[in-house]
């Protein structure tokens, strides 16, 4: 019900914003909706978000392929992408229209999130041109890059991503499609939205948006839900039966599908103690391969998507270990301090926003899994010293204070 009303909650003379993403699935999603739903927790604001298309029916959003047609021709395109697609670089060469669709037509502010396979430069280029205010919102480093979601500290966009690591030698891809997203932003009044002062440095450093106005806005977490509760314990987790200090993983692919999660630097780091010294629980997709030689015993939860559920899970685990290489916000740590637990994470990117060394969890050295063994040892010592600073600076992400950040922005 909580969902449904923050979905179409009817207000006197709001301001309406207007969402734009590919699909109701993965972070990106997760961020937006929160969002969303922040904002329409103020009368000021009356938000929707469009879609591509759903995964599952009862999630915020209406759907752009409303019909047969739509759909068919989509495929079509998603298909000629795929071929323009190498690899790690995402090329999007045709895209969609949805500069007449009635709920752009309505809407007083768009807000582009994460478009892939939904709107190329052309199809943004058609909203901009509308004259509504317009926000790129960050989720990864796409928007200001030759096409990688992540560069793995290549820093190449800054230099026209002419050799990119990601694309056969000689190969013009990366830069050309650099070129077309200068070309979109130049002497465009857009304003660019960050999660993170990492991503949000970054993208100064790109020739895209050297000129653009970059604000930093985090993204929410719901603190009603993701909360300390004290009388929740193991046993009302199924499966997961231990007396052992709980160590928490989570990603939605984990494992050696998914490198930047940096899953095999925490199986380092758990060599590195004892066999009975922690108990781990897995979250997300992880294959039998890549936890094949774990000495410690492990749970794997699966993919939840209960967010009570989730956050039942946090609070029973003792420490959050999220070792990814390079991250431009994290909600798993933000999910984990709201439930005042710690987290040991390397000293990257937006997590530097979140998590203040030994204070509320534990900044290990870059790839260090010595250092990131002592962190879990540290926080698993003193975790409930730090439990009070982990939910206080949840708070920053908060609805209430996302949806008054939004306001001081002018938004």
């Amino acid at each position: 019900m909580l969902k449904k009303r923050y979905c179409t909650m009817k207000k006197s003379n709001p301001l309406k914003i207007l969402h734009i993403t590919t699909v109701d699935i993965g972070g990106a999603y997760k961020a937006v909706e929160r969002l969303s739903e922040a904002l329409n927790t103020s009368d000021k604001y009356e938000s929707k978000i469009l879609l591509r298309n759903k995964v599952n029916e009862s999630n915020c959003g209406e759907v752009y392929l409303d019909n047969p047609v739509k759909t068919i021709v989509s495929k079509f395109k998603n298909a000629i992408n795929l071929v323009s697609t190498h690899g790690e670089v995402t090329i999007d060469i045709l895209g969609s229209d949805v500069s007449k669709h009635h709920m752009v037509q309505e809407a007083d502010i768009i807000v582009i999130h994460w478009i892939n396979s939904f709107l190329n430069e052309k199809s943004i280029e058609k909203i901009i041109n509308l004259g509504k205010p317009t926000y790129i919102m960050l989720h990864d480093m796409w928007h200001f890059t030759g096409g990688c979601h992540s560069d793995g500290y290549c820093g190449g966009y800054e230099r026209g991503c002419y050799e990119c690591p990601h694309l056969k030698k000689g190969s013009k891809a990366a830069h050309n499609n650099l070129l077309r997203k200068m070309s979109l932003y130049k002497d465009k009044d857009v304003v660019i939205l960050s999660p993170s002062n990492y991503e949000a440095n970054a993208a100064k450093s790109s020739p895209v948006f050297e000129k653009n106005d970059i604000r930093v806005i985090g993204n929410c977490v719901n603190t009603d839900i993701f909360r300390k509760v004290d009388d929740i314990s193991v046993s009302d987790i199924p499966g997961v039966i231990t007396d052992k200090p709980l160590v928490l993983f989570t990603a939605v692919s984990a494992g050696k599908s998914n490198a930047n999660k940096g899953f095999e630097y925490l199986m380092d780091a758990l060599g590195k103690l004892h066999e009975d010294e922690v108990h781990l629980l897995i979250l997300g997709n992880i294959d039998d391969e890549s936890l094949r030689g774990i000495k410690q015993t492990y749970t794997r939860l699966g993919y939840i998507i209960d967010e009570k559920m989730l956050a039942k899970i946090y609070n029973i685990a003792d420490v959050t270990v999220v070792p990814s290489l390079q991250e431009s916000f994290s909600y798993s740590v933000c999910e984990s301090l709201a439930c005042g637990t710690p987290t040991v994470s390397f000293a990257v990117g937006g997590i530097l926003d979140q998590v203040v060394h030994k204070e509320n969890g534990y900044l290990a050295k870059y790839k260090d899994t010595d250092d990131l063994a002592k962190g879990i040892r540290y926080c698993v010592e003193h975790g409930d010293a730090m439990q009070s600073r982990c939910i206080d600076k949840a708070k920053q992400f908060s609805y209430d204070s996302i949806v008054k950040k939004w306001a001081e922005a002018g938004i």
